[in-house]
């Protein structure tokens, strides 16, 4: 078997990391595997093939030439477009190919609104063509069949591969998170209004009798936004409790650093660093929003939750973290075996009933 996983961009993002990710657990498991692009801002590791091309016709021809010359089974296309586009290369090859198309977004962030009449109906043709479509979390499973977007018996869940090491109980025994003097936090991701750092900012604005530093790891994807981060920042005279420490790739060694995970998400489908941080065994803070988080955190059971934009809501799950040890360690104690579903081998696993 050999499974080509095809992105049209690599870059600093999460599916990007997904396409990584999963290349990489087909490699522990000696199973063959290429990762196939047309634009690529960072590159890393073997069995990747950059097709430098912008033309669709192009990439369809290409990609097709690439089955062809690698002698490709499987395609894993992520979004609708690259579905379509893996599905036509694969037609054209004339080989018998399966194409599997992940969605990692929730349909109302594809670029495009249900009534633009054309591109949805080219996007539900596109989906329900592929031999099978994965959701990344149930919750965005239900949204796409719920909204018309896939037929259901096309479409299931996989989570995504992020636990590659094996997890031992427990690193952290206990923490005195009450009496603490300094609350290391940290808030990963892309610094955009759907992350919604604005909103952390407020929050702690607010938290006047326990000392923190916010660390916000990520690169800047909207400067406007960006701008209004910082802007709040110095409004809110937190200038001395935030640190900025830019895209990373070592998180799994910034979040052992960490004590507290902060989400304020206003949209996600399974955010990969909620599961890091389980795995870390760093208690988790985040928003109610669709997709993922609720269904990470089992609606509560492995973390607090505060509702969408509610900044007061989010001060007070932090003063109840960082003030009730009991609460706190709670958490810290149930994160690891919560991250178990998310392995490597578990995704392979799913993946390969699928393909084979």
């Amino acid at each position: 078997m050999a499974i080509a996983i095809y992105s049209n961009v690599l870059d600093n993002g999460g599916i990007s990391k997904f396409v990584y990710n999963m290349h990489h657990a087909f490699q522990k498991k000696n199973i063959k595997s290429e990762i196939v692009t047309f634009s690529a801002d960072t590159i890393y590791g073997n069995n990747i093939t950059l097709l430098s091309c912008t033309n669709h016709g192009n990439r369809i021809m290409k990609l097709r030439r690439f089955i062809l010359d690698k002698d490709i089974d499987s395609i894993i296309a992520n979004t609708w477009f690259e579905g379509l586009i893996a599905k036509l290369a694969a037609v054209f090859s004339g080989k018998k190919v399966k194409v599997i198309s992940v969605v990692h977004i929730r349909p109302n962030l594809w670029g495009f609104s249900k009534n633009d009449i054309l591109r949805s109906g080219v996007a539900k043709i596109s989906l329900n063509l592929c031999d099978k479509v994965i959701a990344v979390s149930n919750e965005l499973k239900e949204a796409l069949i719920k909204e018309g977007w896939v037929n259901k018996k096309k479409i299931t869940t996989i989570y995504n591969p992020v636990i590659f090491y094996e997890i031992k109980y427990h690193k952290i025994k206990y923490k005195d998170i009450k009496g603490k003097k300094n609350i290391n936090i940290a808030v990963i991701g892309w610094i955009q209004p759907r992350k919604a750092q604005d909103i952390i900012i407020k929050a702690f604005s607010e938290v006047k009798d326990r000392n923190f530093t916010l660390n916000f790891i990520g690169g800047v994807e909207d400067k406007t936004f960006n701008d209004e981060v910082l802007r709040l920042i110095e409004d809110n005279k937190l200038k001395d409790k935030v640190k900025f420490w830019g895209a990373r790739k070592d998180v799994f060694k910034i979040l052992d650093q960490m004590d507290i995970l902060v989400s304020a998400s206003r949209g996600e489908a399974l955010p990969t660093v909620m599961i890091e941080a389980l795995y870390c065994e760093k208690p988790i803070i985040s928003s109610d929003c669709d997709y993922g988080p609720k269904e990470i955190l089992d609606n509560g059971k492995y973390g607090l939750i505060f509702k969408v934009d509610d900044y007061n809501g989010l001060a007070k799950c932090f003063n109840t973290m960082v003030n009730n040890n009991e609460l706190y360690n709670k958490f810290l104690s149930l994160s690891q075996e919560r991250s178990k579903l998310f392995t490597y081998d578990k995704a392979v696993k799913s993946y390969l009933e699928i393909l084979k």
